[in-house]
């Protein structure tokens, strides 16, 4: 097959077939991949159609430096046997180089190269099946320059460890923290949103799985929960569910052992919140002095949201939110990162 350019996008070819007939080239048994940034459904992606066309040898190396490949899609791809290598230097590592092949030899070089595409697509849902993309496709013919140049990239790597990865989901929980919720889309950092309803995930859309999570609990500063529900005839007492809850516990219980905490209100006041963690339920539940800023409004009108944040300086902020761009800000950042849940009566997310 003759070398050809392709142009792709979500309305009419996709850069999805493109990698599919790829991997359906004859002496296709092992595939590398060289890109910038991967997603959970990217790697899914290529494990699926991999898998399907009998291609178990994969080697995958990605950029790291700008926190946009998620860490469980590296940590998948290493569960898988993928050999698996991040960059992260101050230089993004930025190709897009997709290379088909018969095998790899002991140093991970390439043996007898089947096909290869050069492409502007990130292993992502934009990348593989939204996004205006083009690429350069070669199928056996003039494809001796291929073999030296995933040479070269794979060498700009170093290999990925459990102790890798577990570093890398600190530093990538932090920094996604402080991208707005749609630019955490258009990146690449969450695959899609939720399809909602008046700001509210439809009834069909379900929390993700913790495979599909960008931030663990064990890396969150951000707890959040509605307030269509509470306890407390007078003191004003918010609990917030599973993820959320282990979030606080482990914030707030290494900081006062006591069950009482100073916390920093959004009227500039700092008051003494009570707070307990119930193993049973896996319920954290703050009690809420009475004179916190919308605390009376929340109780009449069962709306918004309560946000906890554990801030840089180890102080902790408290604020009932009502609904409006602010609230929108912080429900959406959990939407797009996939750290939220639902009860039969309020959302709750954390990041």
């Amino acid at each position: 097959m003759p070398a050809r350019v392709q142009a792709t996008n979500a309305n009419g070819h996709r850069f999805s077939s493109i990698l599919s007939r790829g991997l359906e080239q004859d002496g296709t048994e092992a595939l590398g991949i060289a890109v910038a940034y991967v997603s959970i459904y990217g790697f899914n992606y290529i494990d699926k159609i991999a898998s399907k066309k009998g291609i178990g040898n994969v080697n995958l190396i990605a950029d790291i430096s700008d926190c946009v490949t998620h860490p469980n899609a590296l940590e998948s791809a290493l569960n898988r046997g993928w050999g698996v290598r991040v960059v992260d230097d101050e230089a993004t590592f930025h190709p897009k180089f997709y290379i088909g092949c018969k095998n790899f030899d002991s140093d991970n070089n390439i043996v007898d190269p089947s096909f290869v595409i050069i492409s502007s697509a990130n292993l992502s849902y934009g990348g593989i099946l939204r996004n205006a993309e083009c690429s350069f496709i070669q199928t056996r013919n003039t494809l001796r320059s291929c073999a030296p140049a995933w040479e070269t990239l794979w060498g700009m790597g170093k290999k990925a460890t459990a102790k890798t990865l577990a570093e890398y989901q600190k530093r990538f929980s932090e920094r996604n923290r402080r991208r707005r919720s749609d630019d955490l889309v258009a990146l690449g950092v969450a695959d899609k949103m939720p399809e909602k309803r008046d700001g509210i995930p439809s009834k069909k859309a379900v929390p993700p799985t913790d495979a599909l999570k960008a931030a663990s609990e064990a890396t969150s500063t951000i707890a959040w929960a509605g307030l269509q529900s509470f306890t407390g005839d007078y003191t004003f007492q918010v609990e917030f569910p599973q993820k959320a809850a282990l979030v606080l516990r482990r914030l707030l219980s290494s900081a006062a052992s006591s069950g009482a905490i100073d916390i920093s209100c959004s009227d500039g006041e700092t008051r003494k919140f009570k707070f307990r963690f119930y193993d049973k339920n896996g319920m954290f539940r703050l009690n809420v002095p009475n004179d916190v800023p919308n605390a009376e409004w929340a109780r009449s009108e069962k709306a918004g949201i309560a946000f906890v944040e554990v801030r840089n300086d180890g102080g902790v902020y408290f604020e009932i939110m009502k609904p409006g761009r602010h609230l929108d800000d912080i429900v959406d950042h959990s939407f797009a990162l996939g750290t939220w849940g639902r009860t039969s009566t309020r959302l709750y997310g954390w990041y």
